[in-house]
């Protein structure tokens, strides 16, 4: 059956499909028993597609979209950092004030955060999107994922989420650091007055 799909592409869609019970009865007649066929079972994609880019660049909708084509988890390491920043914008913190980033890693400490199969994060039993794509984290989320004591609190909860069989991984040091196995990495790029315009947007929508 698979070859009969095979050999009749540029047929209308659903010819196969149409003429399988006349193949099924003169099969069966032939064999003298009953023959059913059965579409192939599309093969499950197994292994790790890491994407990189910088803010703004539409990373996230092209991995969003490519694990849905795949039929894979989608895993955005950023939204550790993303909901590390919004716990310090919500307890008023500042990354320059070292008093302020002790503060904010006994937060996480007792925050427990976990990354989705669906390029989310939840954060105290919250699902969170909307709240992590606003101007105030947009801003803050570099200089908080740069200090090393924020990084480090935040790696566990990362590799965690990036232990999987099959996944479209997006983040930093995916291919470098964290899955070197990747079977592909990507980098996503736009120029700067592109970018700006759409973190502007995407912050602005929410």
């Amino acid at each position: 059956y698979a070859q009969l799909e095979s050999g009749k592409r540029r047929a209308a869609a659903g010819w196969a499909d149409a003429r399988r019970p006349a193949v099924e009865a003169q099969l069966s007649a032939l064999l003298e028993q009953p023959v059913k066929l059965q579409r192939p079972a599309r093969r499950a994609f197994v292994g790790v597609v890491a994407i990189d880019g910088a803010a703004g660049s539409g990373k996230s909708p092209l991995a969003r979209a490519l694990a849905r084509r795949l039929g894979v988890p989608h895993v955005g390491t950023g939204q550790a950092y993303r909901a590390a920043a919004l716990r310090a914008i919500e307890h008023g913190l500042d990354p320059a004030r070292a008093g302020d980033v002790a503060r904010l890693l006994r937060i996480l400490a007792r925050t427990p955060i976990a990354l989705t199969d669906d390029g989310g994060v939840v954060v105290a039993g919250v699902l969170l999107f909307a709240a992590l794509d606003t101007l105030p984290v947009e801003e803050s989320v570099a200089a908080w994922a740069r200090l090393p004591e924020v990084r480090a609190a935040l790696r566990p909860i990362i590799d965690r989420a990036v232990l999987v069989r099959a996944a479209v991984i997006e983040g930093r040091d995916v291919k470098s650091v964290l899955r070197p196995d990747a079977l592909a990495s990507f980098y996503v790029d736009v120029d700067e007055a592109t970018r700006a315009s759409m973190v502007r947007g995407r912050a602005g929508a929410h």
